[in-house]
């Protein structure tokens, strides 16, 4: 924020409100009352507390702010801007323990904050304040009307972030807490709107409902145009609801990302009525919700592991969803469709702000949304998180469809062959893959180098007799649109029956327990179809066993060896893998190992 803006700023609070009070941390001399400039501000927030009244202003200069504080009745707290103002918590101690000095900054009746960085550092222990910002009263009720803008919070240990009930979260970012915002419970009822914040590496649950004693349908909580991510799979809930608790939740155009879970699943109990529209929901765990109360979900984007419900007590209302890679439910119809994306990007978030759910122009999203909601154009409503009445306007854009994935080259000895292989590529304006190769690793996958084109996600290439050949694959769509290239996959050759360097594990061999007194166990993994043969000789060469003598799929296999009718001395067994059909030697690895047989 300009030092314009915030003269403007102060004098309108000064304005509306009362007086302005300065705080510069180790100021020297401590400041002088009533600390009504930079030059005489007070060295701690303490100081301007103690004196303020109702309607006061306390803004706080850049700098490190050790202490925990507790504001009056309609104070405003403001930071001279939000990376340069910083409490942080491992300097505080919280020897009260008491509910109303719970958090670092602890509130009463409409105060407003903004600009305010908040480092919870401490160890996770009750003598430190277990919240960043904390509006609760000595009841366990919460203040009203907090309003709370760019605010920022992180920490290493277990802690929370804020707890709320009435008033507005806008423009903030928390990461790394347990309970990032907190819903308490009220006297009298509360309007909550949250709007614009971001959560990411959230550790158990993103938003948790403790309302449990206000009044019932007497409150209303609002989440919107915001980012939740958890990429620690340490996530337990979305929303945790309390089953005692009435008052409903809306989701408007929020964006849901988390990443492979520890968790048996991702399971959010629907305690409440929760209403979700033109939300998207990108997970990695089998499931999110359990319907243990009246749901509506329209106009979403569902990517899940398997199914967006575990368990269905309460059927939600359904409509005009959109599923990609998750199970259709019986409930589900004919309204809600399986449809691919096609965002501009959408990762499972390893950092903040780099996902971005505008649909590219030829998404099956677009205008697929509830034909009685319409997007601020005018036009029928998208799915996801940008349409609907609370989305945005932005021109659609003709991207290039995402680079192949998974590539893998397979190497034929005996078919003389290279495969390679890959994953689909789903946007709907999908045409092709184009294949380049060069004897050059790390090469430019350009026109020079191109060698073919196919519709899909394999090509056969005659196996070079020696050298070297690297492979890289691009996408296309119908536009002409070129990917970037894949991972570059490749093989050496040095010789003519070599089989190179092809990234497959080769044939493996062991016996156990090696050496033995007349049982012992080999063991032998093949990395494809093939003919095997597994026999044991003794040192002279003559063919004691044969143990393996078929054809077998690739996989790992034991073979129990009895030895109690042979000499103690030295023997050796051999593997050969093959041809699934015997070519003689053509294309056949051979193993070779001893073991001693002592009695």
């Amino acid at each position: 924020m300009s030092k314009r803006v915030l003269i403007i700023l102060l004098l309108f609070i000064v304005n509306m409100h009362g007086r302005v009070m300065f705080v510069k941390p180790n100021n020297p001399g401590g400041g002088v009352p009533p600390y009504a400039t930079r030059e005489t501000a007070a060295d701690s927030v303490s100081k301007c507390i103690n004196i303020s009244e109702r309607g006061d202003t306390i803004f706080l200069l850049n700098g490190v702010y050790k202490e925990q504080i507790r504001l009056k009745p309609r104070t405003c707290l403001i930071g001279e801007s939000r990376d340069g103002v910083s409490f942080q918590s491992y300097y505080i101690l919280n020897p009260r323990r008491e509910q109303i000095w719970a958090g670092v900054i602890n509130v009463s009746d409409s105060c407003y904050i903004k600009n305010i960085y908040i480092h919870m550092g401490h160890p996770a222990t009750t003598e430190y304040p277990n919240y960043a910002i904390m509006s609760r009263d000595s009841d366990f009720y919460c203040i009203n009307n907090l309003i709370i803008d760019s605010v920022k919070i992180d920490g290493v240990q277990t802690w929370n972030g804020i707890w709320i009930a009435d008033g507005k979260i806008s423009n903030s970012f928390i990461t790394r807490a347990e309970m990032s915002v907190v819903i308490g419970n009220s006297r009298t009822g509360y309007t909550l709107d949250i709007d614009n914040i971001e959560v990411f590496q959230g550790r158990r649950y993103f938003i948790s409902c403790y309302s449990t004693r206000t009044p019932p349908n007497s409150s209303i909580v609002t989440v919107k145009n915001s980012v939740f991510s958890d990429t620690h799979g340490s996530l337990s809930e979305i929303i945790l609801t309390a089953l005692s608790s009435y008052n409903p939740v809306y989701f408007y155009n929020n964006i849901f990302i988390g990443g492979i879970t520890n968790h048996d699943d991702l399971n959010t109990t629907i305690g409440v009525p929760l209403y979700f529209y033109n939300n998207v929901f990108y997970f990695d765990s089998p499931y999110i919700f359990d319907a243990r109360a009246a749901s509506v979900f329209v106009n979403n984007f569902f990517r899940v592991r398997k199914s967006v419900f575990r368990n269905v007590y309460v059927t939600p209302e359904f409509r005009y969803n959109a599923i990609w890679n998750t199970e259709k439910q019986s409930f589900m119809d004919s309204t809600n469709k399986v449809m691919y994306h096609q965002f501009n990007s959408i990762v499972f978030a390893l950092e903040p702000g780099i996902t971005d759910t505008r649909l590219q122009k030829y998404s099956p999203l677009i205008n697929s949304g509830d034909p009685s909601i319409l997007d601020v154009d005018g036009s029928r409503s998208d799915i996801g998180s940008y349409g609907g009445p609370g989305g945005s306007s932005y021109e659609y854009e003709d991207l290039a469809p995402l680079k192949p994935e998974g590539m893998v080259l397979e190497n034929s000895t005996y078919l003389r062959e290279i495969k390679l292989k890959w994953n689909r590529n789903y946007e709907s304006d999908f045409e092709g893959y184009k294949i380049y190769s060069d004897s050059v690793s790390n090469f430019t996958a350009d026109e020079s180098k191109e060698i073919g084109i196919t519709a899909d996600t394999s090509v056969v290439i005659p196996r070079i007799r020696r050298g070297k050949a690297y492979y890289q694959v691009k996408s296309m769509d119908s536009q002409k649109n070129l990917s970037s290239a894949s991972k570059e996959v490749g093989i050496v050759i040095t010789s003519v029956e070599e089989e190179g360097k092809d990234g497959e594990s080769p044939p493996e061999m062991d016996s156990y327990p090696n050496p033995f007194n007349e049982n012992t166990v080999i063991s032998y993994r093949i990395n494809r179809n093939a003919f095997v043969t597994l026999k044991v000789y003794d040192t002279l060469g003559n063919e004691i066993a044969t143990l393996v003598n078929e054809t077998k799929p690739a996989g790992s296999y034991s073979v129990n060896f009895n030895a109690s009718n042979l000499p103690s001395g030295v023997y050796l067994y051999e593997l050969r893998a093959g041809p699934s059909i015997p070519q003689g030697d053509s294309g056949t690895v051979r193993l070779v190992k001893k073991m001693s047989l002592i009695k």
